[in-house]
């Protein structure tokens, strides 16, 4: 094969990993609740943030944000579309970006590989592109994919002996490894591990990642120091809001598949599912591992898991900390696996048989879509009718309903995150150290209902998740103006809120 044709076999495999990666992304939106679809909340709080900062608003210093502030800069400039647009408008072109960031992060992984062989960069690209848990991670405005971005960057560095060897390079790569930082705390471990692995090189990579860092947090703290910290370190050590059993973590972790019915009837159970994915998890690390160019991702991979199991709390997006060490890990034990099979063609086919089965366990829950597709007009004509502020429990509505501008511009109170919040001033632990929770924290249910009575009307769309039916019942007591039934939500204390969305005008 030439030279010329080898090079357009490459460019030919990152073009589809590329359209793979972003249909994906975009299949399970569409194919779900939409680019604007309603109650998955984060997207919502990062997007309302970005709003409220491109309206002069500061995270922390004014507004409570328990998120490092690199999710509100990347968001600004379509939350500044929106505003010259819609509010839907501007949320829907920001979930199409981050599923581009998806995509580059696929087509990364596949270069990354390069060196280690086509099957390699294939299957490591490819299987990245259509696993369950990254397309989750990156259809929407989330903290992962820009962090997955900055790591990926630097890898790409480091694997490249004449970029690695340069100093303009190596503080780019620490640029990028600092940014991710910016985007989620957890990605100081693999930084840190990333800058002592380049060696010679390392301290003009911990530059480049102080530089990337100050660049994105150093006006925040700047504005108030305090507030700060408080926020981005010390509210988020007392989180515990979804600590699931190691376990289920690791089955996530994993994939999170859907046993199908028939293979569950023949004794096919998670915990067996997840025991098989481990060990194959497993194999593929130790192989991996006899690669001397691929340990740095066996050590990332090892230390990142580690830190998922062990996290007070857990969620699924959370999983994007070790899914690009995974697809890394798995192409080069792949690729090794094909070079250590003496008839070529054998270990090629067997490449194509797994890469197979990653298929068949992903697509079909990929293709099944996320969220429930809620109607918008009419509650969006409902609630540009009402004069003066409308709040939301739920920062996503306020989004939808292209009401959040209106709302900024008329210096309407916004408390973007309305169950962070008892992450922070609205904390109460119990004698023995327990955290209250939310439907019985008084302090945080009566600043609830003074927040939601304090304007001319509210949206509740989140009404099981945070209040208790005390507080339900005082902030429903004026006129329904629009009430959208739907998926019944519970609150814990028992209480059975029959309203998808509800808007209220205040007495």
């Amino acid at each position: 094969m030439t030279e010329g044709a080898r090079s357009t076999r490459w460019w030919i495999l990152y073009a589809v990993i590329a359209v793979v990666a972003f249909g994906s992304r975009l299949a399970m939106m569409l194919r779900g609740g939409g680019l604007d679809s309603v109650g998955k909340y984060d997207d919502g709080v990062y997007y309302a943030a970005a709003a409220a900062f491109v309206h002069g608003r500061m995270p922390y210093a004014d507004f409570f944000f328990i998120q490092p502030p690199g999710v509100v800069l990347a968001g600004a400039p379509f939350a500044w579309f929106g505003s010259a647009t819609t509010d839907a408008t501007g949320f829907a072109v920001a979930h199409v970006a981050f599923m581009i960031v998806g995509s580059v992060n696929a087509v990364l992984v596949a270069v990354i590989l390069r060196r280690f062989g086509f099957v390699a960069a294939a299957v490591g690209g490819l299987g990245y592109a259509i696993s369950f848990v990254t397309v989750f991670t990156e259809r929407s405005i989330l903290l992962e994919p820009f962090g997955t971005l900055g790591i990926l960057v630097a890898l790409l560095v480091l694997s490249r002996p004449a970029w690695r060897a340069r100093t303009p390079w190596l503080l780019a790569a620490g640029a990028a490894l600092g940014m991710a930082a910016g985007f989620k705390i957890w990605y100081v471990v693999p930084a840190l591990i990333i800058i002592a692995w380049s060696r010679r090189g390392w301290w003009r990579m911990l530059l480049g990642a102080i530089i990337g860092g100050c660049l994105i947090y150093l006006p925040f703290f700047l504005r108030d120091p305090g507030a700060a910290v408080q926020q981005i370190i010390l509210d988020q050590l007392g989180r515990a809001d979804a600590s699931l059993p190691p376990l289920q973590r690791l089955g996530l972790i994993l994939g999170d598949f859907t046993i199908p019915p028939s293979l569950a009837h023949h004794g096919l159970t998670p915990l067996r599912l997840t025991a098989v994915l481990a060990v194959i998890a497993l194999a593929a690390t130790i192989l991996a591992a006899t690669v001397r160019g691929a340990r740095l991702y066996v050590v990332l991979l090892i230390a990142n898991l580690t830190i998922l199991l062990t996290a007070p709390s857990f969620f699924l997006h959370y999983t994007a900390l070790t899914s690009p060490m995974l697809a890394l890990v798995f192409g080069v034990a792949v690729g090794r696996f094909v070079e250590l099979v003496p008839i070529r063609g054998v270990g090629v086919a067997a490449a194509v048989a797994m890469m197979a089965v990653v298929a068949a366990l992903n697509v079909p829950i990929v293709w099944a879509g996320y969220g429930d597709k809620i109607p918008m007009a009419a509650l969006t004509a409902k609630a540009h009718q009402v004069k003066g502020c409308v709040l939301s429990d739920d920062p996503t509505i306020l989004a939808a309903t292209s009401m959040l501008t209106r709302n900024l511009e008329q210096g309407c109170p916004l408390i973007v995150d309305i169950t962070g919040l008892t992450y922070g001033p609205d904390r109460e632990v119990k004698a023995d150290g327990t955290v209250v929770p939310r439907w019985l924290n008084e302090r945080y249910q009566a600043h609830l209902v003074r927040y939601f009575t304090s304007e001319p009307a509210v949206i509740l769309g989140r009404p099981g998740t945070a209040l208790s039916k005390k507080s339900y019942l005082e902030i429903t007591k004026g006129t329904i103006l629009h009430h959208q039934p739907g998926i019944v939500r519970a609150t814990p204390d028992g209480v059975k809120l029959h309203a998808e969305i509800v808007l209220v005008k205040m007495p």
